[in-house]
């Protein structure tokens, strides 16, 4: 039995939609059925999404290009440059993607004589959510069972290595911490007559905290010190539990931490909080903002 996966491109011209089929996978199975060749194998899907995937980003990149080609000023079609091709890594695979340069057109001032749309909309060469399974798995496990659980159920061109997670891993956190808000000694906002006015609250949030004491290594030397690590977590009784965690005395910014986490769950300045802690003055020291 044979099987062909086609992929169909509808254009959106009115009345007339332009259609393009093209085959993007063939299996033949000769084998009898048992428990074992009922439907795909991984990495029959694997060839199936990674050919697939190929297909429909290069309509879009196509359909993108045409667009940009035109200037949006007065419509006049933009003479090309160059045609190039650049990298984008996916889930699916890593693709090579026809990124071709225009002239750019008179009819306004302009700063550079010529410029490449797909470079400019494609400034990170990763897709966002390969970079979040990435980040996420390393957070649940170590580098090296990361990488191989991405090679082994996705098709990927080659190997994610440890180092690319590691750099991936630091991109992320730098990007959270700058998107994180600046410190502040207080964080109580407003009066009593402004928390009535608020509605309702939901149910008293619970927060535990707790610290310990990590040894720290530096180089060749096993005893350089060690450091306070703090971490803590947040229990709704509705809606999942969220934690965090910080280095005591490095971190320059944990009751925004904290706050931020609390206000991502809904917390209101009328609503009662309770945090369980082991009574160190370094856990007790945080909620008091």
């Amino acid at each position: 039995m044979k099987f062909k996966i086609q992929v169909v491109i509808e254009g959106e011209e009115e009345g007339n939609p332009a259609i393009i089929m093209e085959e993007v996978a063939c299996f033949e199975s000769k084998e009898k059925l048992s428990l074992e060749t009922l439907g795909f194998s991984l990495a029959e899907a694997k060839q199936m999404l990674g050919a697939i995937q190929k297909k429909l980003t290069q309509a879009q990149v196509k359909e993108y290009l045409a667009e940009q080609r035109v200037c949006q000023h007065c419509g006049k079609v933009l003479k090309g440059k160059a045609n190039k091709s650049i990298s984008f890594r996916t889930l699916f695979g890593k693709l090579e993607l026809d990124s071709p340069r225009f002239y750019s057109c008179k009819c306004q001032p302009v700063v550079q004589k010529s410029f490449s749309p797909l470079t400019t909309l494609l400034a990170e060469r990763t897709a966002p959510e390969f970079v979040y399974l990435q980040t996420k798995w390393v957070a649940l496990m170590s580098y090296g069972m990361t990488a191989n659980l991405l090679e082994e159920i996705l098709p990927l061109d080659k190997p994610v290595s440890t180092a690319v997670l590691s750099r991936r891993v630091k991109q992320v956190a730098e990007r959270l911490e700058n998107e994180l808000g600046e410190e502040q000694f207080i964080y109580i906002e407003g009066c009593q007559l402004d928390w009535e006015a608020l509605p309702p609250p939901a149910a008293p949030l619970t927060v535990g905290i707790d610290g310990g004491y990590v040894r720290g290594r530096e180089g060749d030397n096993r005893k350089a010190g060690n450091f306070e690590v703090i971490v803590g977590k947040s229990m709704p009784e509705e809606g999942p539990n969220k934690r965090f965690g910080f280095v005591n005395g490095y971190d320059t910014k944990p009751k925004r931490r904290l706050f931020e986490l609390l206000k991502g769950q809904g917390m209101q300045f009328n609503q009662s909080i309770t945090f369980l802690s082991d009574g160190g003055d370094t856990v007790t020291a945080l909620p008091q903002s």
